[in-house]
């Protein structure tokens, strides 16, 4: 009944108000509780142009409706959002998205607050011309992860999801044949995608990819056995830190270190004397220049060696 009502007026509002400015005063009437009504109404209508205040009253949905205007016309193709966002924000969105002409290159959810609700319907909207996207803290599991997957955009190439909870079961839906093969940068940093989601990323690997950062992931050597089997020729910077890798895990990735990367991270370990010398020996034929080691299980005359032989071999920054 309230949203019949409210579509009522919202007709009268865009039909026969000569402007917008007119329409939004028509609105002001409607009781704050209704707003919700006003909003369905306006989408239904398939209309943009009319006064709106979200009964949410979250930051992240007021900027979205003030972008509104600028996405439906296509004019606006980077979209930053860094404050709580609810439904009623994407569903906004949907809509000026829906209208041509989309241009879209970036989107950007940081600590938005989406979860698990707010990614499945963010998913679907997702623009095919997006290259860029962050949805960094914003307590997604592994059902918005399994959403995200199912819309990826095929030509993303920057994709970062660190801070969020995305398991071993999302992991492998986000990492499996869907994984965009034009990406250069994975950044899933302070997840849990695990053994299997370190085995789903090693059998769809990107062949271009140049920073792929998993820190915080429990990887285990396992995992770290099968990045370092499918590493491209294109890698530049490599963050493993912090994921339960002993000397089985340092002793693939010594042999399997392309001659392209500058930075290896692999700090708060559990790589012994074996592993850690294999690592330094592994990196001497490239160009590796970074190389952290530190919180691992290295004794204090192998570290100092090491330390010798990184200097000699001219590494500018090392971490033992």
């Amino acid at each position: 009944m309230i949203f019949d009502i409210a579509k009522l007026i919202l007709t009268y509002a865009v039909q026969y108000s000569p402007t917008a400015g007119d329409a939004g005063q028509v609105l002001r009437v409607v009781p704050y509780e209704c707003a919700p009504d006003v909003l369905r109404a306006g989408l239904a209508a398939h209309t943009l142009d009319f006064a709106y205040q979200f009964s949410s009253a979250e930051q992240g949905d007021e900027a979205i409706w003030d972008m509104r205007h600028g996405i439906a016309s296509g004019a606006k193709r980077h979209i930053d959002v860094y404050h709580r966002t609810t439904v009623e924000g994407i569903a906004v969105l949907g809509l000026a998205l829906s209208l041509p002409p989309q241009r879209l290159a970036s989107l950007r959810f940081w600590s938005a607050g989406l979860g698990d609700d707010g990614v499945q319907a963010l998913a679907p909207l997702l623009s095919p011309s997006i290259k860029l996207l962050v949805l960094s803290r914003n307590e997604i599991c592994d059902r918005g992860a399994q959403a995200l997957a199912a819309h990826m955009p095929r030509s993303l190439q920057y994709l970062e999801l660190e801070t969020n909870r995305v398991g071993e079961s999302g992991a492998q839906s986000l990492l499996g044949p869907t994984l965009p093969r034009s990406l250069v940068y994975l950044h899933l940093s302070f997840n849990k995608v695990g053994r299997a989601g370190a085995r789903a990323l090693a059998a769809n690997m990107p062949p271009s990819l140049s920073e792929l950062s998993l820190s915080c992931n429990d990887l285990g050597d396992e995992g770290a056995e099968a990045i370092a089997a499918s590493l491209p020729p294109s890698m530049v910077k490599l963050d493993l830190s912090f994921n339960e890798i002993g000397d089985a895990g340092a002793l693939a990735l010594a042999a399997n270190l392309p001659v392209s990367l500058l930075v290896l991270h692999l700090a708060g370990n559990v790589i012994g004397d074996a592993g850690a010398n294999a690592l330094v020996a592994g990196v001497a034929p490239s160009s590796v220049r970074q190389l952290q080691l530190t919180q691992n299980r290295i004794t204090q005359p192998v570290r100092a060696a090491l330390q010798q032989a990184w200097t000699k071999r001219g590494g500018t920054t090392r971490s033992f």
